[in-house]
């Protein structure tokens, strides 16, 4: 238990919500780490388990604001908006999801911590204010190395102003330190097989799909069918979008 602790704290800290989830779930006295791991994933299912966890716990400022930044999550403004008033960088977060963004700059104005500059940076991003943006997420990377986010937003924001090369170097960082950022795994594959880097892109699919089983596969193995399809490896191909496809069956583009 000592060991899957430090395991789970570790993936806390890279932001690696899924890996710190799967530690979390074989333990007993973690309730508020694995909702906190659940709602950032922001996945509806997994955001309505981590408030019924909530419903059962004692309520505390930590539980307040996982269960305002669930409800964020989920769209659900009206009720969010009772909860986040102590909470400035929730604030920011409510008003960047209903698209209200400068609203949620002039928040963060006068909040200089590693969150509030990472929230920062992504309101700018969506204004296409990137060397903003740039600047915000590169002081909240240097006050947290270790956060697989900020190399993911560095990463669009190269993407975005057209320099591949840093763009790379940033989504393969993300995922040195979160194997299973879904986003990172899609927008990198598809650099990959755009500059035909084939042995780097199936060594990047076949390494996320080794790390976790289950439902969290599907997506790895759509992106290794699109790899094997590339490269005219049907029969490859077509069992990798099966195996995408036992796990979402209504997935379009697998059939």
């Amino acid at each position: 238990m000592t060991c899957l602790r430090k395991l789970a704290t570790i993936h806390l800290k890279l932001r690696a919500y899924l890996l710190a989830e799967l530690a979390l779930r074989q333990m007993k006295d973690c309730e508020l780490e694995l909702v906190e791991c659940l709602v950032e994933q922001q996945d509806e299912e997994k955001i309505k388990e981590g408030l019924k966890i909530l419903e059962s716990l004692e309520v505390t400022q930590r539980s307040l604001e996982l269960k305002a930044t669930a409800l964020i999550y989920l769209y659900d403004f009206d009720d969010a908006e009772k909860l986040i008033k102590d909470f400035p960088l929730l604030q920011a977060k409510f008003h960047r999801l209903k698209g209200e963004n400068s609203i949620a700059i002039e928040i963060l104005q006068e909040t200089e911590t590693h969150s509030a500059f990472l929230e920062l940076g992504q309101n700018l991003f969506e204004l296409k204010k990137y060397d903003e943006s740039l600047i915000n997420i590169l002081k909240a990377t240097k006050l947290d190395k270790d956060n697989s986010e900020c190399f993911f937003w560095l990463g669009k924001i190269y993407l975005a102003t057209n320099d591949e090369v840093r763009s790379r170097k940033c989504f393969e960082k993300c995922l040195n330190l979160n194997p299973q950022n879904e986003k990172a795994i899609a927008i990198l594959s598809a650099v990959y097989r755009k500059n035909n880097d084939w042995d780097e892109n199936l060594k990047l699919l076949e390494s996320s799909v080794k790390t976790v089983n289950g439902q969290h596969q599907k997506s790895a193995f759509f992106q290794l069918g699109l790899h094997h399809l590339s490269q005219q490896n049907y029969d490859n191909a077509i069992t990798a979008f099966r195996n995408s496809l036992k796990y979402d069956t209504s997935n379009v583009k697998c059939w």
